[in-house]
């Protein structure tokens, strides 16, 4: 019995929502206007054109230590190098003169040394002789560095 009433109180209440309120028009769409284009095939350009800047990955400031003048530049500006390639060419004149400086230190010390292992020199002046030496063989080092400028990269 109470499925029965069940059932009876659902269709009562699916019946009586679907009644109209008496609104039997249908209601009109307005035409829209369209525009038709029939497809074509064409060529599309595939650049486009900006403005920027383009800047590298890694930026080397090469130059010399001692002030040197130049010999001769082996590359330009914009020039692709490679790691080792030598780039500048710098004056040679104070490496020869270190050189020739760094010879006569070497006889110079090799003679202080001689006359202080007889006792004619005092261990003074074979120390200034030794630093001397040692501080005009590290500038030799310096020079032969710098005389030639190759790329880190």
């Amino acid at each position: 019995m109470k499925r029965i009433l069940i059932s009876v109180i659902l269709a009562v209440v699916a019946l009586s929502s679907c009644s109209s309120n008496g609104d039997t028009k249908k209601k009109e769409i307005e035409p829209t206007a369209v525009k038709v284009e029939v497809a074509q095939l064409k060529s599309v350009a595939q650049t486009e054109d900006f403005t920027g800047s383009i800047l590298p990955y890694y930026v080397n400031k090469i130059g010399t230590v001692m002030s040197l003048r130049i010999n001769k530049i082996n590359v330009d500006v914009g020039d692709r190098v490679e790691k080792g390639q030598l780039l500048v060419e710098m004056d040679k004149k104070q490496l020869l003169q270190s050189m020739i400086q760094i010879t006569n230190l070497e006889v110079d010390y090799a003679r202080i040394k001689k006359l202080y292992e007889e006792g004619g020199a005092a261990k003074q002046q074979l120390d200034q002789f030794e630093t001397q030496y040692k501080m005009a063989k590290h500038a030799l080092e310096d020079l032969k560095e710098n005389v030639y400028l190759t790329s880190p990269i």
